[in-house]
C-alpha cells in the first residue's frame, strides 16, 4: 500500500475522490471481499511473525540469566575451594560439555536429551511454519543453552501449544 494513495495524497485529490466516488462503490465491495481473503493470509503471517519476536526475546532474556549464572559460578571456582572442590568442577564441566554437544545420536533425533538448544529452538521455529532463516535466527539468540531450558521457556511463554493449535509441547527433553 502507497503511503500517498493511504493518507489521500494531496488537497487535489479530495476533490477528485468525491467525483468518482459513486462509480467506485461497487468497486470498493468487490475489493472488500478480495481484500478479506488476502487478510486472513496476512493476518496468519502477521501472528506467527509475532510469535517468532516473542520466542526471540524470551530466550534473548534466558541466554542473560544463563551468562549471569555462569559468572556466578565462575566467580565461585575462582574463590579457591581446594583441588577436591576444582576437580569435581572439571568432571562437570565435561558433563556440561557433552549435554551441549550431544552424541551423533542425540544430534540425529534434535529433541533428544542433551541436544543443542539450537536444534530444539530450529525444530519449533520450523513447525510452527516460519521460514528456515528465521529459524536460524532464533538458534544464535539462544547460543549454549541448554535443552531442557528452550523447552521450558517455550512451554511456559505457551507460544508453542498456540502456535501449534493446542499441540502439547511439554516433551520429556
Amino acid at each position: 500500500l502507497d503511503v500517498g494513495e493511504w493518507l489521500g495524497e494531496s488537497d487535489e485529490s479530495e476533490g477528485k475522490s468525491e467525483r468518482e466516488g459513486e462509480g467506485e462503490e461497487e468497486e470498493v465491495e468487490e475489493g472488500e471481499e478480495e481484500g478479506e481473503e488476502e487478510g486472513d493470509e496476512e493476518g496468519d503471517e502477521e501472528g506467527e511473525e509475532a510469535l517468532f519476536l516473542r520466542l526471540v526475546d524470551v530466550l534473548r532474556e534466558e541466554r542473560g540469566r544463563e551468562g549471569e549464572r555462569r559468572g556466578q559460578g565462575e566467580r565461585r571456582r575462582l574463590g579457591g575451594y581446594g583441588a577436591r572442590e576444582q576437580g569435581g568442577q572439571g568432571t562437570g564441566r565435561g558433563r556440561e560439555a557433552s549435554a551441549e554437544g550431544g552424541t551423533s545420536e542425540e544430534r540425529g533425533a534434535s529433541a533428544g536429551r542433551g541436544a543443542p538448544a539450537e536444534w530444539v529452538v530450529a525444530a519449533v521455529v520450523e513447525s510452527v511454519g516460519v521460514t528456515w532463516g528465521k529459524a536460524r535466527q532464533v538458534a544464535r539468540v539462544c547460543g549454549g543453552m541448554p535443552a531442557t531450558r528452550v523447552w521450558e521457556k517455550v512451554n511456559a511463554v505457551g507460544l508453542a501449544s498456540a502456535a501449534l493449535g493446542g499441540v502439547d509441547m511439554g516433551v520429556s527433553p
